[in-house]
């Protein structure tokens, strides 16, 4: 059984995730498709259970999350420090050069990096830098591009 409340007229379930139920806010959406691994699908289908919402619902609530919290992102500028954090196969060689091509690039702003190993076949790297936070930012662009690396986090901490 589901759980729907009101708040205002508006509905919600119970992880206060707002049910469109006006016309008008259905009419506004748009069909957009795109292909997604299956990992990720079953991910998604975690979710819709147990949020109690369809898989458009959670997909709309992820981008909608990803693209505030990137619009945030975008908008901090000055001096401070950041925080790199992804994974990858070390036996790709490619990825390898790509990511020391890519530090070394970075050299000025980079204070420490580390590298642990997961398994055999992944590795899991923690970028600390410091300085002018766009530039911090165009590091992680430049990691998160290449074809490879998964799950790059950032955190980006502002100078007082």
């Amino acid at each position: 059984m589901k759980s729907i409340y009101h708040i205002y007229g508006i509905k919600y379930n119970k992880m206060n995730i707002k049910i469109m139920s006006k016309k008008s806010e259905r009419e506004n959406l748009e069909r957009f498709s795109f292909t997604l691994p299956s990992t990720l699908i079953n991910k998604i289908d975690e979710a819709k259970e147990q949020l109690e919402i369809n898989r458009s619902m959670v997909v709309r609530e992820a981008l909608t999350h990803w693209l505030e919290h990137r619009t945030k992102v975008l908008d901090i500028k000055g001096m401070g420090l950041g925080l790199l954090s992804f994974s990858y196969s070390h036996h790709d060689t490619r990825v390898l050069q790509e990511l020391l091509d890519t530090q070394h690039s970075f050299h000025d702003i980079i204070m420490h990096n580390t590298h642990l190993h997961r398994s055999h076949e992944s590795c899991f790297e923690i970028i600390v830098c410091k300085g002018d936070l766009t530039k911090i930012k165009d590091l992680g662009d430049g990691i998160r591009v290449i074809k490879g690396v998964h799950n790059l986090s950032s955190s980006y901490f502002k100078d007082d």
